[in-house]
This record gives C-alpha cells, sequence and structure tokens, in this order.
C-alpha cells in the first residue's frame, strides 16, 4: 500500500524532520556553553542552530493538525 501525503503533511513531515536535525547541534553545543567549554564562537553557532530548530519546530507544530 503506498500513501500519498497532502502539501501540508508534507510541510509538516518536512519542518518537523529538519528541527529535530537541528537539534542535534544545538543540544552539543548547549552542553559545551553549560559545562564552561566553549567560548563567543561557540554561543553564535549555538543561536544559528537554535532559532531555525524554534521556528521550523513551530511551522511544524502549525501544520500538525493536517496529519
Amino acid at each position: 500500500m503506498t500513501e500519498t501525503y497532502t502539501l501540508a503533511q508534507q510541510i509538516h513531515i518536512g519542518t518537523s524532520t529538519a528541527a529535530v536535525l537541528l537539534y542535534l547541534p544545538t543540544i552539543g553545543l548547549g552542553t559545551a556553553l553549560a559545562l564552561g567549554r566553549g567560548g563567543p564562537s561557540t554561543r553564535t553557532w549555538h543561536l544559528r542552530c537554535a532559532v531555525p530548530a524554534l521556528v521550523l519546530r513551530t511551522i511544524g507544530f502549525g501544520f500538525m493538525w493536517t496529519v
């Protein structure tokens, strides 16, 4: 049986997957910062990963109701 997804469902799947992938470096960089191992560059990259993850997750949440 093949499943076909609507555009809204595909947007949910894509944005949620991308957000989860961005969680990995966000968690790693955040851990480094919490342990005092990171500097300004680490904080910058943490924000560069965390903000898009939040935006993508918010979009994914909005489209969650289509699944």
